[in-house]
């Protein structure tokens, strides 16, 4: 009994020592200087740096959902050999970004010109250029999700349209979790390579609807970074940060069917 005990608090201590806070710290403040480096953009179809930046910040989210599910396996051990959990390990300490500012219009030329290539907006719809209504993350991707989901695509070239670069670049953070989650959920198991082709199938229709400026591979190597299965794709920050929203749109309506 006593090894047994002994074997509980090495996995307890290993357990505590996963630098999942240390991680979600880093990713925070990475998060932040994408922010920053936005808002100091000056007129520019070039967003410089900043899909350097959304490369290691999907790294990082990456990290962090690899170590929690490190720390729920070491729990379900625990379980298993007859010992509690190593307890609640409570909030991760994530440092909150402050709303960013709105960035004047001479900062979001590079944003909009790309909103317009890829949603192929005419010239019209391109120079219609909305003033600035979101300012906050979770809000914005809410609202990007909904009208993905019933299939507007004028209505989601104008919200991307009057959104800040600041808060738009900052969507794969919340879209890119969700869409390994709801794929799982689809799938009934974690992605796989093996598992692409059918998650291709149920989202490409929605990805073509909403952004066909984009190549007919797109969705392809978000899917499987999203799944863990490659490396974060070298795409244009605005075309990552629009079609993650479309993603989740098209898996939340793929599980829905089968329910």
């Amino acid at each position: 009994m006593g090894t047994i005990t002994e074997l509980g608090q090495a996995v307890r201590t290993a357990t505590a020592e996963l630098p999942l806070g240390g991680t979600a710290q880093a990713a925070a403040r990475l998060d932040e200087a994408r922010g920053i480096l936005a808002q100091a953009l000056t007129e520019s179809v070039e967003p410089a740096g900043l899909p350097e930046i959304s490369r290691a910040q999907t790294h990082l989210d990456r990290a962090i959902t690899q170590l929690i599910a490190a720390a729920e396996h070491l729990d379900d051990y625990l379980v298993s050999i007859g010992l509690a959990p190593g307890g609640d390990k409570g909030e991760i300490d994530v440092p909150a970004s402050a709303p960013a500012a709105p960035a004047p219009d001479g900062r979001r030329s590079w944003w909009l010109t790309r909103i317009a290539e890829i949603t192929k907006a005419d010239e019209g719809q391109a120079k219609a250029a909305e003033e600035i209504r979101h300012t906050e993350l979770t809000p914005l991707f809410e609202k990007l999700v909904k009208i993905a989901a019933g299939g507007d695509r004028d209505l989601f070239r104008r919200e991307l349209q009057a959104t800040d670069p600041a808060v738009g670049i900052r969507l794969p953070a919340l879209t890119w979790p969700q869409i390994r989650v709801l794929a799982t959920e689809f799938l009934g198991e974690t992605p796989t390579a093996k598992n692409l082709d059918r998650l291709r199938a149920k989202t490409g229709d929605r990805i073509r609807q909403f952004l066909p400026g984009l190549d007919d591979k797109a969705g392809e190597i978000e899917l499987a970074a999203a799944c863990h299965v490659a490396q974060p794709p070298e795409r244009h920050p605005v075309d990552i940060a629009a079609m993650g929203p479309v993603l989740v749109a098209a898996l939340i309506r793929a599980r829905g069917k089968q329910d």
